[in-house]
């Protein structure tokens, strides 16, 4: 009798055990059953109750911006009211940059519509468009003055020697910029945008020197199909220069020359640290091909290209990273950039070229 009673303890004590860890499990299960953190429901509540967030502040798309950079440095998100900036886009032939919470016009193309619309290096941009840039720009606001519309103006308001001025800049077409040093031909391109290869062709094809520099410093690059265009001058006609990979290995878009070349002089392309993207694919495809040597510091290392992808209901589009590019020997510079062959730091290039043998 004894022995029947201590078995039925035990299995009451078993019971329980299995019953308690049964709802252990459930209680496990329903966490990690838990939807994760929703986006609405964050920017919901930052809409309602922050005191920071109010309309027409551009919070909801910096807000955006700042969640697409977290995952990648190079996206951007441009909403529908911004969209015409990007849209039927023109080079403007101004370069700008960021100095500290600013953004600031380093240079300005001669011969641009940003030039005739009388922007000036060191004019502090506060608003494009009539919205203003924020404090510190996104990535949008500092790409925003690379373009100019086809047709119309466009509205810039800048801070210059402590003051507002409202400027309306229009496009014109440019060239780059020409010149020649002790019998040395010098062509400097403005970023690779729509027209641009077209345009550095047509000036390397009229130079007559037996040398010629490209100065690809501080150029952050643009489409791979305006510098194919440009290579087309060095290269022979259906040159492989790289391939575009999207993020599931399948090839977008190989990118090859299509003209016959038109300059069979020396070539030496000057290049540095904001050298990336577009104009690293081509020195890159130069100095691969033997037919230029880069001089200077090792480039940037931007060996990934965007896309854009619209949004639903007319809700803009964003431009997101979608894959890495590879030139024609499989190789991919992204984090790496490019290592000069003849390595320099400073203005004098001309001393830097001596270095060249047979230059």
């Amino acid at each position: 009798m004894r022995r029947l009673r201590w078995y039925g303890w035990l299995a009451a004590v078993v019971l329980a055990v299995g019953v308690l860890w049964a709802f252990r499990v459930r209680l496990m299960a329903a966490a990690y059953a838990r939807p994760p953190v929703s986006v609405d429901e964050v920017w919901g509540l930052v809409w309602r109750e922050d005191v920071y967030v109010s309309k027409g502040s551009n919070a909801e798309r910096r807000a955006v911006q700042a969640m697409l950079t977290a995952v990648d440095p190079y996206a951007y998100y441009v909403p529908p009211e911004d969209a015409a900036l990007v849209k039927s886009e023109r080079p403007s032939g101004a370069l700008v940059a960021v100095e500290g919470a600013r953004l600031v016009v380093r240079e300005v193309w001669p011969g641009s519509g940003a030039a005739a619309g009388g922007l000036r290096p060191g004019d502090q941009v506060i608003a494009v468009a009539g919205r203003a840039v924020g404090a510190p720009p996104d990535r949008f606001e500092r790409l925003a003055l690379d373009w100019l519309p086809a047709q119309g103006e466009r509205e810039v308001t800048v801070v210059r020697d402590g003051r507002r001025q409202r400027l309306r800049l229009r496009y014109r077409p440019f060239p780059p910029q020409e010149a020649v040093f002790g019998g040395v031909a010098y062509i400097r391109p403005f970023l690779w945008l729509r027209g641009q290869g077209r345009a550095f062709r047509e000036a390397v094809c009229r130079r007559k020197e037996a040398r010629l520099v490209v100065d690809l410093r501080g150029n952050g690059g643009g489409d791979p199909a305006e510098a194919a265009e440009g290579l087309s001058a060095f290269l022979p006609a259906g040159a492989r220069v790289a391939r575009m990979v999207d993020r599931n290995g399948r090839v977008i878009l190989r990118v090859v020359t299509e003209k016959a070349p038109c300059y069979r002089g020396k070539v030496a392309v000057l290049v540095d640290g904001e050298t990336a993207s577009a104009s690293e694919m081509f020195a890159g495809a130069l100095q691969r091909a033997g037919r230029a040597v880069l001089v200077g510091r090792r480039t940037y290392g931007k060996g990934v290209w965007q896309g854009e992808l619209r949004l639903w209901g007319g809700g803009g589009f964003l431009m997101l990273t979608r894959g890495r590019w590879y030139f024609a020997d499989g190789s991919n510079l992204d984090g790496e950039g490019l290592k000069p062959d003849v390595d320099w730091e400073g203005e004098a290039w001309e001393e830097a070229l001596r270095r060249i043998p047979g230059w």
